[in-house]
C-alpha cells in the first residue's frame, strides 16, 4: 500500500516523480490517479497538485481538453463526476470544457414538470450545493451555454422582461472567475458548442462539415462518438459527447418510452485531428447506482 501522505509531503518539497519513487519504490504510474483521488478527498480542491498534468520529468504536456457532457444538475448519474476526474487522469487532460446544460431547470421549465418535482427554490438550493463539488473540481473551465442553462432568460423573454433583471449567470451559481462562459469556443482550431439545432448520431459531424472545422457538441443525449472526414487538404472531426444523466431521476421521466436511452460519457481532444469519445465503464455506471 502506497503511503499517500508521504508522496504528498515529498511533492512539497519540490521532488518529480521520477524522484518520488526512488524513496516510495512501490509508487507508480497509478499512483499518479490514487493521489488525485487522494488531493481531492482531503483538501477538496484539485488545485492543490495537478500532478496529472506533468510528463515523467515534470515537464508540461501538450494541451489536452477534456470534454463534459451534459450533467443536468441536480439530476446528475452519481458517479459521472468520479468518471470524469479517472478519465481525465488517464489522458493528462490540460483544460477543461463543460458542454452545456450543466443545470437543468426542471421546476421552472416552460414543459410540465413531474408531480414529484421539488419546488424551484429547492430545486435550486440543491443545484447551489452540488455545483460547488464540480467547481472546486474544475476551477478553471470553458462553459458553453445550454439550452436548459438558459431557461431562467427564455422565461422571462416570454413575460416581456429583458435579461437585465436576471443575476449574470456566474452570480447565479457561485461560478469561479476563472471559468469563461460563452456559446461556444474554438480552441486550437477545434469548435465547441452546446449542440442546439444539431441533432441525430451524425449531429455533430455535420456541423463540422457546415463549418468546415473539427467540431464538438453535446445536447443529443443518446449519442457518443467521433466520426471523422476527409479531402485532399485536411482531416476533420464531429464528436458528440454524450451526457451524464441520471435516467432514473423524475426529471427524464419524459423518456420513458423513447427507445434510445441516453449515452453516459465524455470526450478528450487530443488536437484538431485525433479526438477520443469515452463511455462510462461498467464500473463507474453500476458502482453506487441504486437500481443494484
Amino acid at each position: 500500500m502506497v503511503d499517500l501522505e508521504l508522496v504528498h509531503k515529498l511533492r512539497q518539497k519540490g521532488l518529480n516523480w521520477n524522484e518520488i519513487v526512488e524513496v516510495v519504490p512501490e509508487a507508480s504510474d497509478n499512483t499518479r490517479k490514487l493521489y488525485l483521488g487522494f488531493l481531492v478527498g482531503k483538501y477538496g480542491d484539485s488545485k492543490t497538485d495537478r500532478l496529472w498534468l506533468l510528463d515523467e520529468d515534470d515537464k508540461p504536456i501538450d494541451r489536452r481538453v477534456g470534454v463534459i457532457g451534459d450533467v443536468h444538475l441536480p439530476f446528475e448519474h452519481p458517479n459521472y463526476l468520479q468518471f470524469c476526474i479517472d478519465t481525465f487522469i488517464e489522458h493528462r487532460v490540460t483544460d477543461i470544457v463543460f458542454i452545456g446544460d450543466l443545470v437543468d431547470n426542471h421546476a421552472i421549465s416552460r414543459h410540465q414538470t413531474s408531480t414529484k418535482a421539488l419546488s424551484p427554490t429547492q430545486e435550486y438550493e440543491m443545484v447551489l450545493n452540488k455545483i460547488k463539488t464540480w467547481t472546486l473540481t474544475f476551477p478553471k473551465a470553458y462553459f458553453l451555454e445550454g439550452n436548459h442553462d438558459s431557461i431562467p432568460s427564455r422565461q422571462l423573454a416570454t413575460l416581456g422582461m429583458p435579461d437585465f433583471y436576471l443575476r449574470e449567470y456566474k452570480d447565479l451559481w457561485d461560478l469561479p472567475n476563472e471559468w469563461k462562459i460563452n456559446v461556444e469556443f474554438v480552441i486550437d482550431n477545434v469548435l465547441y458548442f452546446h449542440g442546439i439545432n444539431s441533432m441525430g448520431k451524425d449531429g455533430a459531424l455535420n456541423s463540422a462539415l457546415n463549418n468546415r472545422m473539427s467540431t464538438v457538441q453535446g445536447h443529443a443525449h443518446s449519442f457518443l462518438g467521433c466520426k471523422y472526414s476527409a479531402n485532399k487538404r485536411d482531416i476533420i472531426f464531429g464528436m458528440n459527447v454524450g451526457c451524464g444523466i441520471d435516467n432514473e431521476s423524475y426529471a427524464m421521466e419524459y423518456g420513458k418510452n423513447f427507445v434510445k436511452k441516453p449515452t453516459l460519457g465524455c470526450g478528450v481532444v487530443y488536437s484538431s485531428v485525433e479526438a477520443y469519445a469515452i463511455p462510462m465503464s461498467e464500473k463507474h455506471f453500476r458502482s453506487g447506482n441504486k437500481e443494484v
